[in-house]
Formats: C-alpha cells, sequence, structure tokens
C-alpha cells in the first residue's frame, strides 16, 4: 500500500469516529480552516510593518521638557482596587474584551517581560530608567485624595527611595467606580479639604526633584468643576501652601471640555494643560461607527498657535491612540493611530512650544503613562513595540522619524518612476508641474488631455518648464475620469517602471472651494517637497513589501466617504472575476485612496492594467459607475499581491 493511500484511508477513519473527542477538535479544526480561509480569501488584513525595538535617546538634549501623565495602576490598598476591578493585574482585565469590530485591536498588551505586575519598586525602575532614556523629564502623578490619599504607593516609592527623577502631582479629583459605574469612593469637599490636601503634599513640594514651573511648585487638577465653590478652594490652597512655607504654587487645570476664556477670566489659576481626549475631540473626523475617532483629526483639533496670555499659560498637551473599552460601556476611540502620526503631530507642538513660549515654561504634557485600561501608554507593547516612546524622542530631540540607508542612486541613475498626470483642468497644469518638479530623481512624466488645442499648450509648457527626463503627452476621450485615461496611457508601458505616481486636475463643480482644499492637501502630501518624495521612495526601497502610499482621506470629505463602500460590492465583485476569480468583497468599512491619487509599487497593482474596461466604463458620470470601484479596488490587488499599504500625512 503506497503512502498516500495509507494517509487518505487514516483520515477516512478519524473524520467518520464516533469518538466525541475525535469530533471536537475536528470541530474547531474545520472552524480554524474556515475562519483563516475567509481571511485569505477576502484579503481585508494590511501586513502595514509598524513595530520598532528599543534605541536610546540618552546622548542627546533639549529644552522641551515631556511630562507624561502616570496612571497608578497597580495599587492595591484595602481591598480597594484601582477602578475597582477585582484583581490588579491587567491581563486578567483586557482578557475579558472583546474586539467591537473588524480591525479592532483592543485590548494591546504590554511587552513581554516588560511589567513586574506585582512589584511596583522593580516596575518603577525599570520605568524610569526607559523615561531616561527617551528623554522624558517626568511623570504628572494622578493623585488621588479622598480626604486622604489612596493609591499613593507609586508616589512614595519614587519620593522616598530618591530616584532621581522628575515628578508632580495631578489632582485627580473623581469618583472612584464600581464595574456597574457606580460611585464607591467620592470626594466629601469641606471647609478643611484645602488644609488637609496641601498638609499631606507639602513633603513632596519640598523635593528638589520635584517639577517647577517660574521656580513654583507645579500641580494639576484634574476636573476644576468638580470642586464646589472652586475659586474659593483654589484660593485657600493658595493660603494654605504659604501658611505650611512653601510659598506661592503654581496651579494648572486640565482644560476637560472647559472654556479658555472662562477659566482665565478668573484669575485664580497660572494655567492650563491639554491631554484629555475631551480636549482633543473637537473635530469633524468621527467614523460613523459608535464614538470612533480618526487620530489624525488631533491636527485640526485647536492644537496649533493658541493664544498666550501673559499670566496664564496653556500648555500642549498630546495623547496616544486611546480606547477605553476595557472599562467603559460608554466607550471613545481614537483609531486608525500610527507612531509616524503621533511624532508629526508632537513636531508642530514643539515648534510652537519654541517659538512662543519662554524657555523655563517650555512643557508638553503626554497622555499617558501606566494607562493601559484605556489604552494609550508610552511603555512598549506587542503591537507597536518601542514605536511610540521612540517616535516620542525623535521629534523631542528633532530628528527624523526613520532614517534611510539608501540614497535613491539606483532611481537617480536609472529612469525607474513615472508620473501620470491626466489634465482635463488646463489651469492646474501649473501646479502639477511645479509639484512633479520637486522630485529629486530621474522621472519621465505621462500626460493625458481630452483635445488637441490643450495638448499643444501643454507640450509648449512643458518644454519650457518641466525637468521629467521624457514627457508623453496623449489625447484620451473624455470619458472614465482620470482612471481610465491612467489604465489606456500606462498599460503597454507600466512595466517598465518600478514607481508610479498618479495626479489628476481635480475640482468640484459642487464646492469649488473644497475641491480646492483637497487638491492642493492630495498633491502636498504626494509631491509637496523634495523631502517629502525623498521620504516616500525611501521608505518604498528600504521596504521591499511596501506596495502603496496614499493620503490620509481629507478631514472634510470623510463625511461624504463614510457611506459609499457598500454601494459599489457588485462592481467591486465584477474587477475581482477579472482578475481573481472566485474571490468575493464583503466588507462594510475599508481603506480606499479618497481622491485617486497615490504612488504605487508597480508590482503590486500590475493586473488592473491589463483589463479592458473601455466598454465597461458608462459614458455618464454617476455613483453606479465603475470608476468608483476602481478607486476602492486598488488596495486590494495590492495585498493580493504580498504587498501592504501605507497612509501618509502631513499637516498643511
Amino acid at each position: 500500500m503506497d503512502l498516500k493511500k495509507s494517509i487518505y484511508i487514516k483520515l477516512k477513519r478519524i473524520i467518520f469516529s464516533k469518538n466525541p473527542f475525535i469530533k471536537t477538535i475536528l470541530f474547531y479544526l474545520s472552524a480554524s480552516f474556515l475562519v483563516n480561509n475567509y481571511y485569505k480569501k477576502y484579503y481585508n488584513n494590511n501586513n502595514l510593518i509598524l513595530y520598532e525595538n528599543n534605541i536610546d535617546f540618552s546622548k542627546y538634549s533639549t529644552d522641551i521638557k515631556a511630562i507624561a501623565i502616570y496612571l497608578p495602576n497597580f495599587n492595591c490598598v484595602n481591598n480597594l482596587y484601582f477602578h475597582s476591578y477585582k484583581y490588579c493585574d491587567i491581563k486578567s482585565i483586557l482578557k475579558n474584551v472583546i474586539p467591537s469590530y473588524e480591525g479592532h485591536h483592543q485590548p494591546r498588551m504590554p511587552y513581554k517581560n516588560y511589567i513586574n505586575y506585582y512589584n511596583i519598586k522593580v516596575l518603577l525602575k525599570k520605568q524610569i530608567n526607559l523615561a531616561k532614556s527617551h528623554g522624558i523629564y517626568g511623570f504628572a502623578i494622578y493623585y488621588y485624595f479622598l480626604g486622604k490619599a489612596i493609591f499613593d504607593n507609586t508616589l512614595n516609592i519614587i519620593y522616598k527611595n530618591k530616584m532621581n527623577f522628575h515628578y508632580m502631582l495631578i489632582w485627580k479629583n473623581e469618583k472612584i467606580l464600581n464595574e456597574n459605574n457606580e460611585a464607591i469612593l467620592e470626594e466629601k469637599y469641606e471647609k478643611d479639604t484645602p488644609e488637609k490636601f496641601i498638609k499631606n503634599i507639602r513633603k513632596y513640594l519640598f523635593d528638589k526633584l520635584y517639577i517647577r514651573a517660574r521656580e513654583k511648585p507645579m500641580i494639576g487638577i484634574y476636573n476644576i468643576k468638580a470642586i464646589p465653590n472652586f475659586k474659593e478652594t483654589i484660593l485657600k490652597l493658595r493660603q494654605k501652601a504659604r501658611e505650611f512655607g512653601i510659598g506661592e504654587i503654581f496651579l494648572i487645570s486640565c482644560l476637560n471640555g472647559l472654556n479658555i476664556s472662562e477659566i482665565n477670566s478668573l484669575n485664580i489659576l497660572d494655567g492650563a494643560y491639554k491631554s484629555h481626549p475631551n480636549d482633543l475631540i473637537k473635530t469633524k473626523l468621527k467614523n460613523t461607527r459608535e464614538n470612533y475617532f480618526y487620530y489624525y483629526g488631533l491636527f485640526y483639533s485647536n492644537i496649533i498657535n493658541e493664544n498666550i496670555h501673559k499670566n496664564f499659560t496653556i500648555f500642549k498637551g498630546n495623547m496616544l491612540e486611546y480606547d477605553n473599552s476595557a472599562i467603559s460601556k460608554h466607550r471613545i476611540i481614537f483609531g486608525e493611530y500610527s507612531p509616524e502620526l503621533f511624532y508629526k503631530i508632537n513636531k508642530l507642538l514643539i515648534k510652537d512650544i519654541k517659538e512662543y513660549y519662554e524657555e523655563s515654561n517650555r512643557f508638553i504634557f503626554i497622555n499617558a503613562w501606566n494607562n493601559y485600561f484605556e489604552g494609550t501608554y508610552l511603555e512598549p507593547d506587542q503591537r507597536y513595540g518601542y514605536g511610540s516612546i521612540n517616535a516620542l524622542s525623535k521629534s523631542l530631540f528633532d530628528l527624523p522619524f526613520r532614517y534611510s540607508k539608501n540614497d535613491l542612486s539606483n532611481l537617480k541613475n536609472n529612469c525607474l518612476v513615472a508620473i501620470h498626470a491626466h489634465i482635463f483642468y488646463i489651469d492646474i497644469l501649473t501646479d502639477i508641474i511645479n509639484k512633479a518638479n520637486n522630485i529629486p530623481i530621474k522621472f519621465d512624466l505621462f500626460i493625458s488631455t481630452d483635445t488637441k488645442k490643450k495638448m499643444i499648450f501643454i507640450k509648449n509648457y512643458t518644454d519650457i518648464f518641466s525637468k521629467a527626463n521624457n514627457t508623453s503627452i496623449k489625447i484620451i476621450k473624455n470619458k472614465g475620469r482620470d482612471i481610465l485615461p491612467l489604465l489606456i496611457q500606462m498599460g503597454d508601458v507600466i512595466n517598465k517602471y518600478k514607481y508610479l505616481c498618479h495626479l489628476h486636475s481635480k475640482k468640484s463643480l459642487y464646492n469649488p472651494e473644497l475641491g480646492r482644499n483637497w487638491r492642493t492637501y492630495l498633491f502636498n502630501n504626494l509631491l509637496g517637497t523634495t523631502d517629502i518624495i525623498s521620504e516616500i521612495l525611501s521608505d518604498f526601497e528600504d521596504h521591499d513589501k511596501l506596495g502603496f502610499i496614499f493620503p490620509e482621506t481629507y478631514y472634510e470629505i470623510l463625511k461624504y466617504t463614510m457611506h459609499t463602500n457598500i454601494k459599489d460590492k457588485k462592481k467591486m465583485n465584477y474587477l475581482f472575476s477579472k482578475i481573481m476569480p472566485g474571490y468575493k468583497f464583503s466588507y462594510k468599512y475599508f481603506d480606499f485612496p479618497a481622491g485617486d491619487m497615490f504612488w504605487a509599487r508597480t508590482k503590486a497593482i500590475y493586473q488592473i492594467f491589463k483589463i479592458d474596461l473601455r466598454n465597461v466604463i458608462p459614458e455618464e458620470r454617476g455613483s453606479k459607475n465603475i470608476l468608483y470601484a476602481i478607486e476602492r479596488f486598488w488596495l486590494f490587488i495590492v495585498k493580493k499581491n504580498g504587498y501592504y499599504y501605507k497612509k501618509y500625512y502631513n499637516y498643511y
């Protein structure tokens, strides 16, 4: 009996076995097979590499004082647990979190071997050493004071063991809730509360390592409006600080959605800091999913060039990915996060700080450290590794986000880059040529247009002003918008090039200003400067499996793109049938390059250029047009070919 027949007989016996144990195993194996086959079939997972190993930044210096807000998660006091959970072990809590939708990766777990849950002293030493090596100035430790201090074990270890690391306190004056959202401990504000509070913290304020602003010990208040008669209470805090020999204190409040002008007009605080989701959530970038916000919306959340008052400072703040699904039924999620976006936001904030803030006041608050419950923390985890804390350090020390050993010499010596631009609106030609001229290596320029008159004008202009190695201009019937001209003109030559950039003279006849702003945004993110282009090309050259780069969806048009995916399902499946028969589209939400401008590795998308769609694309423009499906199809081809894609963002 040959080997194949022997295996077949044994498998047959197993499959038809009446043994319940074997049947159970077969059930799970078959379920696993179906799930794995499902994901292989539909290609919805993007294998973008975000993981980084630790980098030591100890040799660098900066005058920016980064303060990480420290949540004392692992304190257990008299059977009261932080957030009133039964166990202090974060793993026990997060293991019960079920992802709410496809692509939702909560829980994110801490990096293996990083956390020692039960030995806080050992943990703190490790955390402080990591923070120091990454240029973090100190911790702003939440101080829970409900008539007396609770959860202060972390603070006392830092104070008593002289760990040589700066710290300050934020009065976390909020209720302690149980898992049913019921208050089990609540601050009772009494006449002597200010005296008790200052008396409890005065030893820390005298510490040389305590953080000071304008030579005064800085104290934060988490929720100023939770304090009855808060103006009177704050004035008493200042009075008691003077009576206890501390002197003047520097009081700041977490904005937490407060009106800046209102707080400033009270003339009782020295400033405020931003880091809470409620401060950063003022954005239109909300997904159709419940309380799901796009992380890059923080660029538009009032974080740039804010008013600075003479006696009232608004300290800049930022947060990482945020996801409180583990602890709240009323969840808030900031998705689409990446360490690179975190880096870019920090760069903008630091630029403002250096320009507008005096040297002694150059603080930036980062939310958070140790906040595993809300999925926002600087420490390494199993998804990003050390990517986020590395990103903070690079922004603090004004370093590039990535170092490329690639000098692009291969692209400089050989013409391997093609730029395709469809120009229907001739007045956009100048901008397209100016942007293309930013390319620092050899490139060939392909332009499609719809009339001979336009072609002659384009040729005369490009002959004088374009830096392209070669230019090819082709008249193509005004059909298929920018996509059909791209497929027709590049179909026979696409394999000659390694990379392709596609642009078009985008306008909106219904909303001219929106169309202009959207086009400018896309142009700038793809070809805005020589540095931007070099970064994109270096990224491609450094990562063989990076197949496609496109800008984050322009924030003003998100509301128009949210609901369009499902409408194009039949058209998507038509394209699947032409390129990979047997595969079907089934997803409600997925990424696509809205506006249809992008950079691509030609090997990642070549199949679509082999399809003749001239008779499939109708003359009329409309939502039923297959053009919408093609725009949404690029990334599926990329993934089918074994590549991943990346979204790119620069603030303009």
